[in-house]
């Protein structure tokens, strides 16, 4: 394990509008009611961990010893479904909890119809620095597939938005497999809006994860959706990253490139065995020699904060 004196928040935001099909990681369909109170919640949570200290048995916690934090990460779900005042009273206590450095690095996760001239600007007022768009693919038929909320045309004025508003460290993700033959195409419509990071993921099915069976893995599992042949991935990956390369977005771990400078500083920590705190259900922490998991369940979460 590589120790640092500075260590990682990941927040979890469990929210979404829709379930897309191959999505594995803990969501709740999403009430403005139930947001309002899951913040409270999440607020809670924050305080009483950075309160608790050293108390808790076999973990060294982050808010002894002058530990200071130089990334944040709010990811989901899809966090960018809060709204401002939301985020920044989970910023605001963060500040006032823990140690986080001028400078350092916040990100936040947006699905591109959440992503409106206003809220890009005020992400940018809350000292966000850092937005991830969950881009995917530019193929309206596949984007369909996937269960996503938006088209080609709103990923591109996504970008716009946040570029207005003044936002410096874009990343796009990609999903690469959905329709094999659509990648390059999407690649280059990747490289031609110039974000400064981009992360490819292959199209996988999660035969189970956290409990719960995928959509796609149902599909597939039931013959109707067919995912590309290992041989495929074996050329497309090398493909990728060779087209990427050539815009100047280098690779700096499996699935994620990045210009110069703009690796993810957050994203860097899980690979380096580097500290992380984690909020809310189902976030994964590393304290000390100790990794932990909060229960991937809202309710049961809640209940255990009591």
């Amino acid at each position: 394990m590589h120790r640092t004196r500075s260590l990682g928040l990941y927040v979890h935001v469990p929210f979404c509008r829709a379930r897309c099909s191959y999505c594995a990681f803990y969501t709740v369909a999403h009430h403005e009611g139930d947001a309002a109170r899951y913040v409270e919640v999440l607020i809670a949570e924050i305080e009483r961990t950075a309160a608790a200290g050293r108390r808790e048995p076999g973990i060294d916690l982050p808010s002894q010893g002058g530990r200071s934090v130089d990334t944040v990460y709010i990811g989901g779900g899809t966090p960018s479904l809060l709204p401002a005042r939301s985020l920044d009273a989970i910023l605001s206590t963060l500040r006032r909890c823990f140690a986080v450095e001028p400078g350092a690095e916040i990100t936040l996760e947006a699905n591109p119809e959440t992503v409106t001239r206003t809220a890009s600007r005020e992400w940018i007022n809350l000292e966000i620095t850092r937005v991830s768009v969950g881009a995917q693919t530019f193929s309206e038929s596949a984007l369909r597939r996937l269960g996503r909320r938006h088209d080609a045309a709103t990923i591109r004025a996504a970008v716009k938005h946040l570029r207005d508003a003044g936002c410096r460290n874009l990343n796009l993700d990609l999903i690469a497999g959905v329709e094999p033959e659509r990648l390059d195409r999407d690649l280059a419509d990747v490289c031609a809006l110039a974000p400064e990071h981009v992360s490819v993921y292959l199209l996988e099915v999660d035969e189970e994860e956290l409990g719960a069976v995928t959509p796609l893995a149902r599909q597939a599992a039931a013959g109707r959706a067919a995912l590309p042949p290992d041989d495929w991935y074996a050329d497309a990956y090398p493909r990728a990253v060779q087209r990427l390369a050539d815009a100047g977005l280098e690779r700096y771990e499996i699935c994620n490139f990045a210009r110069p400078g703009a690796a993810c500083r957050h994203n860097l920590k899980y690979w380096r065995c580097q500290e992380v705190l984690g909020f809310g259900p189902s976030a994964h922490s590393l304290c000390g020699e100790v990794r932990f998991a909060n229960v991937a369940d809202t309710a049961a979460w809640e209940e255990a904060l009591r």
